[in-house]
């Protein structure tokens, strides 16, 4: 038995009933990917798929350019934002990265923004100096994920509780009983989500 991955539909079930959340996000992620631009690339780069809300979960700190807007996050535009490094590397004489295209698993993505440069991180969490934001929906068209079946790249459903919910208490019971509804699982039947 292998426990299924969060789909897009379950996503929008939570998103249309959870009230104790101030925000809520579906995103996936993908390591090993390589960025080129013309004869410039760089590999072992982390490829997000950012959904609506994930700015509001995850610092971004954008040094040059914008975050998504929502047209571009709903439309699945082809349009990226690049880690320090990610940019340095393709862009190595100075040039502005923003307004410019890379190419990631052979498509064209329109740079609209550059992170901040973060350095090394002394607790292992991974920096964003490596890694690429894309809109979630543009990310579904690389890679299968979302559908919810247990064999493709899993999606993660985030959420961000209220200031007055200590712990996620009342979020983590109203996502847990409204998974359970959606899933159809009877009351003696486990979890079949984390």
């Amino acid at each position: 038995w292998r426990r299924p991955n969060p789909s897009v539909n379950e996503y929008r079930f939570l998103e249309a009933n959870m009230r104790n959340v101030s925000a809520m996000s579906i995103y996936s992620f993908k390591g090993n990917n390589v960025i080129r631009r013309g004869s410039n690339s760089i590999g072992q780069i982390n490829l997000r798929g950012a959904g609506e809300g994930y700015e509001k979960i995850f610092d971004i700190k954008l040094g040059q350019g914008r975050y998504l807007t929502m047209d571009e996050i709903s439309g699945g535009r082809a349009v990226a934002i690049l880690g320090y490094e990610v940019a340095q590397a393709l862009f190595p004489n100075g040039e502005e990265p923003v307004g410019q295209t890379v190419k990631i698993k052979n498509l064209k993505y329109k740079v609209i923004g550059v992170y901040k440069k973060e350095g090394q991180s002394f607790i292992g969490i991974t920096s964003n100096d490596y890694s690429v934001i894309i809109p979630y929906k543009s990310f579904r068209k690389l890679y299968q994920t979302g559908t919810g079946v247990w064999n493709e790249l899993g999606s993660t459903i985030a959420i961000k509780g209220t200031d007055t919910d200590l712990g996620l208490v009342e979020a983590e019971s109203e996502m847990r009983g409204l998974m359970r509804v959606k899933r159809g699982l009877r009351p003696y039947e486990k979890d079949n989500f984390a």
